[in-house]
């Protein structure tokens, strides 16, 4: 899955807030009608947009096509720098076996995905929300992500749980918790990794990129725990009376500060915690398994930093969920770690067929059906107001851990 699980296509205490691992900023979540609504200024019964976005028929076909086009065109390009002979004999000798394993990966990662987001969503008096009802909105989130940008898989995170019930800001804060355990999640185990191959473990990586890895997530982990400290939170999460920016900066603040106190409850919200490293062990199965059917079994530590190197690309605004631009970028990340050209590209191959191409049609067939999720979603949301449920997020501003 790419993007926001990593074909649906995406912490500890402190994290990165951004769904770029190498950057500490986040960007926010793009809402259907504003940034950063004020929940002061929201009325009691305002109602949530009927739909996240609309893609017509030929939109969607366009997109296919032009993803097929630049995937097609990528590894063409990509062919001509390896070996015709020794990819025929590759495939020719392929373990086939390792094909069902890659397959595996990837229902691990939506079920990982999906565990997390649902455990997120419910916490601190948040909606419950069904496991048929989140992978839907899983589905669909990859489809917007496909057709549009990362931001456009947010905004249906957002749809679904401001349409379950959650103010504006709640569900935001929630939407950037979510984030902000993928993307910690990822890169907390690509810093492990690094640490392994500094000890000796790995083969290939030049030298600098553990130490860059290191270094980055080390640093984002500290500063997002400072900033979400107790005696620091309420300057920062403040969304009143400051400009739009600035409640887009202080709402993914506040979902940091939502994250530390779900790790401050770790018998109580362990799925929300371990939900997105299940999703990643089961991506970055997919991707070894893709590897391991067309030649020698690669370096776990190697493979982990040079697929996290290559992931980055999915924060970048690619046309058509990234086809293309991200195999590319895997493949020269994998061939940086010492892995033949040949088997790199064989091995993506596999791996994006199975975390792009497969799950891309029902991820668009989902979104014409967004409706009626939607109602159900307003019978949680009615369901909620009948029983007198209310979210309760820890104040930010208040003193604690």
């Amino acid at each position: 899955m790419e993007g926001r699980p990593s074909g649906v296509e995406g912490r500890p205490d402190g994290a990165l807030a951004d769904n770029d691992p190498a950057s500490c900023e986040h960007p926010g979540v793009s809402t259907p009608e504003a940034d950063t609504p004020d929940p002061d200024a929201a009325e009691p019964d305002e109602q949530p947009s009927a739909m996240p976005f609309h893609i017509s028929p030929l939109k969607a076909v366009g997109v296919l096509a032009l993803a097929v086009v630049l995937a097609v065109g990528v590894f063409t390009l990509l062919t001509r720098l390896a070996s015709v002979d020794e990819m025929r004999d590759a495939v020719r000798m392929a373990g086939w076996e390792w094909v069902g394993v890659a397959f595996l990966g990837f229902l691990i990662s939506y079920f990982g995905y999906i565990v997390s987001y649902r455990d997120t969503a419910r916490a601190f008096g948040g909606p419950t929300l069904s496991f048929w009802q989140v992978g839907r909105v899983v589905m669909a989130g990859f489809g917007a992500f496909t057709v549009g940008t990362t931001a456009g898989g947010l905004a249906v995170d957002f749809w679904a749980m401001h349409k379950a019930g959650l103010r504006a800001n709640d569900a935001a804060k929630r939407v950037l918790a979510l984030n902000t355990l993928q993307w910690a999640s990822l890169t907390l185990a690509t810093a492990f990794a690094s640490a392994l191959i500094l000890a000796g473990v790995g083969t290939a990586l030049p030298i600098w990129l553990p130490i860059l890895w290191l270094s980055v997530v080390g640093f984002c982990f500290v500063a997002a725990a400072w900033v979400s400290g107790p005696k620091r939170r309420e300057q920062f999460t403040r969304t009143e009376g400051v400009p739009k920016w600035r409640a887009a900066l202080a709402d993914a603040i506040g979902g940091v500060v939502l994250v530390r106190m779900l790790i401050l409850q770790p018998k109580k919200h362990f799925q929300a915690l371990i939900g997105y490293p299940i999703y990643w062990f089961g991506d970055a199965l997919a991707l070894y398994a893709g590897l391991a059917a067309f030649g020698p079994n690669p370096n776990v530590a190697d493979m982990l930093v040079a697929y996290t190197t290559g992931y980055i690309a999915v924060a970048l605004p690619l046309p058509a969920g990234g086809a293309g631009g991200i195999d590319a970028a895997m493949v020269g990340a994998l061939a940086l770690a010492g892995i033949p050209i040949e088997q790199a590209l064989l091995g993506v191959l596999v791996y994006r067929l199975f975390t792009f191409w497969l799950p891309i049609l029902p991820a668009l067939g989902v979104i014409p059906l967004l409706r009626g999720l939607g109602r159900e979603l307003d019978a949680v949301k009615a369901e909620r107001e009948r029983t007198g449920a209310e979210s309760a997020l820890p104040a930010t501003g208040s003193a604690g851990p």
